[in-house]
């Protein structure tokens, strides 16, 4: 994972990974949630200085029998994590890992989710087209509303 700083200088930030996925920040802006997904956890790093620091597993995803993908986070620092091969979108505390709602979904391939809409209320949800099973609904962008909770303004990068 690289880093492209303010100044257009990129470094690398963390590794080795072997495939990227779910990045995000708490509402504090103090800590950075990641996902690699074939391990099956949600990391957390301290975030100081624009660095990714003190690197820990903040919990695991492995009893779930589907892999961790795209993440999106709540204005309270929950994590909710779209599972791939899952059909199924889940909220985590961020510290414990409980879970706190299970959203399903009518695509085996729920890929990722970001909150948007007014007040960013509202959670969208992209799906993918599995590689053998037929579902009419693959492979399209779901809205979910009525959550009772609200994401996080999106940070745009200025260099």
């Amino acid at each position: 994972m690289y880093r492209l700083s303010p100044d257009l200088e990129v470094t690398r930030a963390y590794g080795p990974v072997t495939n990227s996925n779910g990045i995000v920040w708490s509402p504090d802006g103090q800590k950075c949630y990641y996902i690699d997904t074939p391990k099956k956890e949600v990391r957390e790093f301290d975030y100081v200085n624009g660095l990714l620091e003190n690197g820990r597993v903040a919990f695991s995803t492995v009893v779930e029998d589907s892999s961790p993908d795209g993440m999106a986070i709540d204005e309270d620092g929950n994590l909710w994590i779209a599972f791939c091969h899952g059909a199924c979108v889940i909220c985590f505390n961020s510290s414990s890992g409980e879970v706190l709602m299970r959203i399903e979904l009518p695509c085996l391939e729920t890929t990722a989710c970001a909150f948007g809409g007014e007040g960013f209320e509202d959670l969208y949800v992209t799906t993918g087209v599995h590689k053998t099973e037929v579902e009419e609904d693959a492979g399209k962008l779901f809205v979910i509303r009525g959550l009772g909770v609200r994401g996080m303004a999106p940070h745009c990068f200025e260099g």
